[in-house]
This record gives C-alpha cells, sequence and structure tokens, in this order.
C-alpha cells in the first residue's frame, strides 16, 4: 500500500515522537522527586493486572502527556490573562490621558469664552459711551437749530409787522 520509503519516513516520525514523549516523561518523573529512568522504572515492574511492562509504559505515558496539557494550558491561562490585565492597565491609563486631557481643553474653551465676553462687553460699553456721545452732540446741535429757525421766524414775522405798519 505505502512504498518503503513512506514507512520508512513513518517509522522514523514514530521512534521521534516516542524519543520526545520519553523524554518528556522523565522530566515529569524527575520533577516529582524520583530518581533513576523511568523507562525502566516502568518496565522493571511488573503489573499485578496481567499486562506487560510496555503496555503499562503506553499507559503511563498517555496519563503524564495528559498532566503535561493539563499543565500547559493552565500556564497558557495564566499568560493570557496576564496580558489581559496588563492591556486593561494600558486601556485604563490611555483613558486617564484622554479624560485629562479632555478637562484641560474645557478649562481651555472656558477661559476663552470668558476673555471673549469681557472683550465684547468692554467693545459694547465703548459703543455706548460713543452713542451717548453722538446723542448729546444732537441734542446740542438741534438745539442751536431750533434757536436759529425761532430766531428766523421771530424776524420774519418782525419784517411783515414792519411791513404793515
Amino acid at each position: 500500500m505505502w512504498s518503503s520509503d513512506v514507512n520508512d519516513i513513518a517509522v522514523m516520525m514514530l521512534t521521534l515522537l516516542i524519543s520526545v514523549l520519553l523524554c518528556i516523561l522523565q522530566k515529569v518523573h524527575l520533577e516529582r522527586g524520583n530518581s533513576g529512568d523511568v523507562l525502566t522504572e516502568c518496565l522493571d515492574e511488573i503489573p499485578e493486572d496481567g499486562t506487560d511492562g510496555l503496555a503499562r509504559v503506553v499507559s503511563l505515558l498517555g496519563l503524564e502527556l495528559e498532566k503535561v496539557k493539563t499543565k500547559m494550558m493552565s500556564v497558557t491561562n495564566k499568560k493570557c490573562s496576564e496580558i489581559l490585565v496588563s492591556a486593561a492597565e494600558e486601556i485604563h491609563s490611555q483613558l486617564q490621558n484622554v479624560e485629562s486631557q479632555i478637562q484641560t481643553d474645557l478649562v481651555k474653551l472656558t477661559s476663552l469664552k470668558t476673555s471673549k465676553r469681557k472683550h465684547l462687553e468692554t467693545r459694547l460699553e465703548g459703543l455706548h459711551s460713543e452713542d451717548c456721545a453722538l446723542c448729546e452732540e444732537f441734542d446740542v446741535v438741534r438745539e442751536q437749530w431750533a434757536k436759529f429757525f425761532t430766531n428766523k421766524y421771530l424776524l420774519l414775522a418782525l419784517a411783515r409787522l414792519i411791513e404793515l405798519v
């Protein structure tokens, strides 16, 4: 079915996989405080249920792989949590900076609004003063014209009276 090259590659891959798994199993075995070679210890012990030592090694390997998988998931979850906490702290810091900038801009706008209002009030007061001055000047001119026309009409009336006489 498979060519001999494919079979050779499969055997090599299986051998490599078993070597890696044995290394992992040995590391876990040593981490638990056991000494010696895990494979030798497993093969030397004769299981009570009648299975051979190799089957026991494979089942122990499977159990240890599950433990390694669980440990990897735990470490991965812890690292993800650390990353999320770090990201949340960074976002919180940026939000505080934005809020501070908004407050600063609000103070600037309020100050600008106040200064513009004061400027307009000053300008309006100046225009009001000019308006009052113009009104007074107009009143003086109007009075002068009123006197002029009053005197003119008096003179005309006097001239007519003189003509009549």
